[in-house]
């Protein structure tokens, strides 16, 4: 039953399609296409050397920023593994999550004013490349490239 149907439905697409191609070719010879010349533009000349310099310049600041951020997320965990392990030796519940709260909202902090700078760093750092590079004579600057998971 199944085999009949396909059978019937195939016969049914080539009866309609097989037409069409015919129709198609026939009446693609019999016209002519006329084309009509596209404008060129003119392509400005792009200063290799200055542009390579805004593109390490951007990188380098890109990289420095890394760095500085992952220095300060380091020291954020590592004060906050400090005072965790002072919170333990207190006496009463109360105050070792006092101290655990206060430890939790320092790294926070911490952690979220390194992602804050390193987010305004990228930013500049793309704004001055952006400007260098039309200044380079370069009319479509390069989108940013996504180098953190955070993104």
């Amino acid at each position: 039953m199944k085999k009949t149907i396909t059978t019937i439905a195939l016969s049914a697409f080539l009866a309609t399609s097989i037409p069409m191609l015919f129709a198609q070719t026939m009446t693609g010879t019999s016209t002519t296409a006329t084309t009509t010349p596209k404008k060129t533009k003119t392509v400005k000349k792009i200063d290799v050397i200055c542009l390579q310099n805004a593109i390490e310049k951007r990188d380098s600041t890109l990289i420095t920023g890394l760095n500085t951020e992952n220095t300060s997320v380091v020291a954020a965990m590592m004060a906050r593994k400090d005072a965790l392990k002072s919170a333990v030796s207190l006496s009463t519940k109360a105050e070792i999550q006092a101290a655990r709260k206060k430890a939790d909202a320092s790294f926070r902090t911490s952690v979220k004013s390194a992602y804050e700078i390193m987010k305004n760093t990228k930013k500049s750092s793309w704004s001055a490349y952006k400007t260098e590079a039309k200044a380079c004579g370069s009319t479509e600057v390069e989108a940013p490239m996504s180098f953190s998971p955070r993104e």
